[in-house]
């Protein structure tokens, strides 16, 4: 694997097969920081099969209809975050048409909204300086660029499709193939 960039603020962080941790087995994380000081992240593929509705009443102030799903973000505990497609409640833009909020006011306004295809995530998963580079290099995670597709999954089975896209773009590395059309049969 070629050395990460400076930042892999938006990159998806995919655990490697033999990660022991069980956190984050056969995880998809996607960066929402990362830096000198260290990184912060959700996990993206760890349904929690119940909707935000069931955990508000401990978290909101009121009670909510909403039935958008939620997910077990990481084993640090942080405030409630959320993906979705609202581009005025945001703190940042992961990906063209795809955003980010932990604010308060955001989190109600877009929940108030119903909008489609957020998902709210409860706790994330954190490093400290320095300890997500030598993951890296240890080789319990890959990388690559976070894309639409990919973060507005959120299934179980993410981390197998993520890695099938690595594996084919290793491959695709390896040989210096710098184009494969869409039907490689049509060739």
């Amino acid at each position: 694997m070629p050395t990460p960039p400076e930042s892999l603020k938006s990159y998806l962080l995919v655990a490697s097969p033999d990660l022991g941790d069980p956190n984050f087995a056969r995880t998809v994380v996607l960066l929402i920081e990362h830096g000198r000081e260290g990184a912060l992240g959700i996990v993206l593929n760890r349904p929690l099969d119940r909707p935000i509705s069931e955990f508000w009443a401990q978290i909101g102030e009121s009670s909510t209809d909403c039935q958008a799903p939620t997910y077990w973000g990481g084993p640090v505990a942080g405030p409630l975050m959320v993906v979705h497609r609202v581009p005025g409640f945001s703190e940042m833009e992961i990906v063209s048409g795809v955003y980010f909020t932990a604010d308060r006011a955001n989190i109600d306004a877009v929940m108030k909204m119903n909008a489609p295809e957020m998902r709210f995530y409860i706790g994330c998963a954190g490093w400290s300086e320095g300890q997500l580079e030598s993951e890296i290099e240890e080789g319990a995670w890959e990388y690559l660029p976070a894309n639409e597709e990919f973060i507005c999954d959120g299934t179980a089975e993410l981390w197998s499709k993520v890695g099938e896209h690595l594996h084919a773009r290793n491959v695709l590395d390896q040989f210096r193939v710098k184009h494969v059309p869409p039907d490689p049969n049509l060739n």
